[in-house]
Formats: structure tokens, sequence, C-alpha cells
């Protein structure tokens, strides 16, 4: 008869604290990406808002009715806003992560703060440009990125 020494743990034991140590590190990793996926939303689609803002010394704003992200007078020291309607249409909740690129970015003084929009809701989202700048041409990208909510 084989005596087991209390001190030593046999291989069978070893295999099993090993086998729950790898379940927990597992299980943990799985409930991350589940508590982030209810977070963030599963991202599905892009929209993409090219940005076009010229600055010049003038006191006439000479801006049109129209709803795009045009600037095309921009007087100095002044700043003007364009507003987009974020509707949401689809049978899900969305978040919406807004984000800037070009060399416009230091002159868009809009919050740019992920939004929420529930099933059939819609909210404003404005883009306002200062015109605290040098005169020139500024051009840009403001990107949506959506993602539904679970």
């Amino acid at each position: 008869m084989k005596h087991r020494n209390p001190k030593h743990p046999s291989t069978r034991y070893k295999l099993i604290i090993l086998v729950l140590i790898l379940l927990i590190i597992i299980s943990s990793f799985a409930a991350y990406k589940y508590v982030n996926l209810k977070k963030e939303g599963v991202h599905f689609k892009k929209a993409v808002y090219p940005i076009r803002a010229v600055m010049e010394y003038s006191r006439d704003l000479g801006i049109t009715g129209n709803r795009s992200l045009d600037y095309p007078r921009i007087p100095i020291g002044t700043t003007v806003t364009r507003d987009i309607a974020l509707n949401n249409d689809y049978g899900f909740r969305l978040r919406i992560v807004p984000s800037l690129q070009g060399n416009v970015t230091p002159y868009v003084v809009s919050s740019m703060a992920p939004i929420t929009l529930e099933i059939g809701e819609i909210k404003k989202f404005n883009v306002s440009i200062s015109g605290h700048g040098q005169p020139g041409n500024y051009t840009g990208n403001l990107t949506l990125d959506l993602y539904k909510l679970i």
C-alpha cells in the first residue's frame, strides 16, 4: 500500500485546479465582452458627412438654407451652426458615436459625445464651426458610427 504525502497534491488534483483556473479566466473574459457589448453595442453602420468651410473677413454670412454641412462663408470671429436630424427608424435602440477628421477639426465647437436613440426617436445633432481661425479653406469629415444596443 502506497501512502500519499499530504504536502504534495496528486496530479489529478493539480489538473482539476488548472481546469478551474482556466474556466474562471474564460468566464471572466466572456463576462467582460458581454458587459462591453451591452454598453457600446454592435457596430453595424458608418455615415460620413464631408465638411467644407471657408473663413473670411466679412460681415455678410452668405449662408444658404440647405441642410448640408457646407459652410460657404464664415466671418472671422463668428460661429455658424448646421443641424443634422438623427432619426432611429430601426427596430432597436441605437448608440451613435460621432468623430471628426481633417483640418477643420480644431474649429468645430460641437459636442462629440455619444448619443443614444430609442426606437422611433428623432434628435437634432448640431455641428458648429467657430470662425476664430485664419482666413482660408478648411475641410474634414464628420463620421457617425452606429451601434445596435442589445
